[in-house]
């Protein structure tokens, strides 16, 4: 009634079929997010920390989505990487009837290297400026602007970049070139 994956970029999927034994019991988001919780403390292979991202709900339950973060700073997957992998969280764990019916992480453990020297060239202005630079002439709505690390899958390390969401098309810039990726 259980099925475990791995796949080769990087992600675990668990899947539990099994019918649960609180079928007809009503399920509350504090009920879904304890049971959530309790699974996740079982799992010692995660050493990063994570955070909760965002809750909805769907036809499969209530899903909970987290973030890795390190030295207090969000890690981000790229693009590339949430189309392969299809994950756009590093961890998603979907609770139904009193359990977990899917989990699906990124399996990466991160660390902060104290050698880097983590330079910031490109300020938040520079950033804002870059992407409205990038959607042209017009009025935009900046809807979100975060500082992360970001994940490219790629390579062992993640460098500081800047995520900068005008209208439903985020750009990224990194926080020490000023080169950018769009998606």
């Amino acid at each position: 009634s259980t099925v475990v994956k791995y796949y080769p970029y990087g992600v675990i999927e668990y899947f539990n079929y099994s019918a649960q034994d609180m079928a007809d019991e009503v399920q509350s988001l504090s009920s879904a997010y304890y049971v959530c919780m309790e699974f996740l403390e079982k799992d010692t292979a995660i050493t990063t920390p994570y955070y909760l991202s965002g809750t909805r709900v769907t036809g499969d339950g209530f899903v909970f989505d987290f973030d890795y973060y390190v030295n207090n700073t969000p890690v981000f997957i790229s693009g590339g990487l949430i189309d392969t992998a299809g994950v756009e969280h590093a961890i998603e764990v979907v609770v139904d009837s009193g359990g977990v019916k899917k989990y699906k992480k990124y399996a990466f453990n991160f660390s902060l290297n104290n050698s880097s020297s983590g330079n910031i060239s490109v300020d938040f202005l520079e950033a804002i400026n870059s992407a409205m630079a990038v959607k042209g002439a017009g009025e935009y709505k900046i809807d979100d602007i975060k500082l992360g690390y970001y994940v490219s899958g790629s390579d062992s390390e993640c460098g500081l970049s800047w995520f900068v969401d005008i209208e439903q098309s985020r750009t990224v810039i990194n926080a020490d070139t000023g080169d950018m990726m769009i998606r």
